[in-house]
């Protein structure tokens, strides 16, 4: 349960992450018209559509991670503890690409005195940030194998699967071999 609930809080962070930058970015309540705007007039030294269009990639990465720890519940740690150094790449990339952005938006007068303008800057490199933390909070969620697994098209609750596994982990040797040492036992008697 409390691997779900990590996993739960990872994916609500990526979510306010995603709410937080589209109400910044268009300014509030006025969504339709600056949506429609950078469409129609898109401008990469007058426009930050680019800049909000990051959170998209920041939270697809992020929910599928989310997905590959619920599914791949046994590798999926080792697997996303490993690509640790892909996601800092990822987030020195997007970092540096929000501050190529400032650079070029710096000569438009009007950006530079919006304040939804400095808080959707800051909010994005925040997040750049805090993907690198959302990636080893769900690398660091262990599965717990002790507890009953889901058995999907199985005719059995799992309880032999269980037993096998018990024998399996004895330091006499796996099932097999242990019938085999009884046999061999009562053959010397």
């Amino acid at each position: 349960m409390k691997r779900l609930m990590n996993l739960l809080i990872v994916f609500m962070i990526s979510l306010i992450d995603l709410t937080v930058t589209t109400v910044l970015y268009s300014h509030g309540n006025q969504f339709n018209d600056t949506f429609s705007y950078a469409f129609s007039m898109f401008s990469f030294s007058r426009s930050t559509f680019d800049v909000w269009s990051l959170v998209i990639v920041r939270t697809s990465v992020i929910m599928g991670i989310v997905i590959g720890a619920i599914w791949g519940k046994q590798d999926a740690s080792a697997k996303i503890q490993s690509k640790l150094y892909f996601t800092i790449g990822l987030s020195c990339i997007f970092s540096i690409f929000t501050l190529v952005k400032l650079l070029c938006v710096s000569e438009n007068e009007t950006l530079m005195g919006d304040k939804w303008f400095w808080a959707l800057f800051g909010w994005t490199l925040f997040a750049d940030t805090c993907v690198i933390f959302q990636w080893r909070a769900v690398g660091n969620v262990k599965y717990d194998a002790s507890h009953h697994t889901l058995l999907i098209n199985a005719d059995t609750d799992g309880f032999e699967d269980k037993h096998l596994q018990n024998d399996d982990n004895n330091d006499s040797g796996n099932g097999k071999e242990k019938a085999g040492k009884e046999r061999n036992g009562a053959a010397n008697r």
